[in-house]
């Protein structure tokens, strides 16, 4: 599974749980998004939020370097095991939906740079099969690698 964090936050916010899944662009992934132009990368980000408005989850992210999926859950009487774990479904669900995305794009940004040699997003695919799934996590949140979904 996806790492995830449930955070409270003091303040104007305290009545509610926040599901936080973290996404970390793999070290190969991330240099073929830098390289990228800055209106590409934007683009990029937007298929990402679009796609997960679709199916109702939030996204905050600083492309190339990671994306983070919330989901927000209000503390109330009604709040059961049962919801906590499908908001908790949902944002893994999220972050496979991101992934998906922003392969997809890398895929057709590398076909563009040539259709003669194998695109730079394939010799990232196996470069990644590599990269060990220790991952950094940056202010407290979790995190996972670029992945093929399972």
């Amino acid at each position: 599974g996806v790492p995830i964090a449930v955070v409270r936050q003091k303040g104007g916010t305290d009545k509610y749980l926040f599901i936080i899944g973290r996404l970390d662009l793999a070290p190969p992934h991330k240099a073929l998004m830098e390289k990228l132009p800055e209106n590409e990368r934007e683009r990029i980000a937007r298929d990402v939020f679009y796609e997960l408005a679709k199916i109702k989850i939030g996204f905050i992210g600083d492309l190339p370097k990671a994306i983070s999926v919330i989901s927000r859950l209000p503390i109330t009487e009604n709040l059961t095991e049962d919801n906590f774990i499908k908001t908790i479904d949902e944002v893994e669900s999220g972050i496979t939906v991101a992934n998906a995305t922003i392969e997809k794009a890398l895929a057709q940004a590398g076909d563009k740079v040539s259709a003669k040699q194998p695109s730079a997003l394939h010799k990232a695919t196996q470069q990644d099969q590599q990269y060990s799934s220790q991952t950094s996590s940056q202010q407290g949140f979790p995190s996972t690698p670029l992945h093929k979904p399972r």
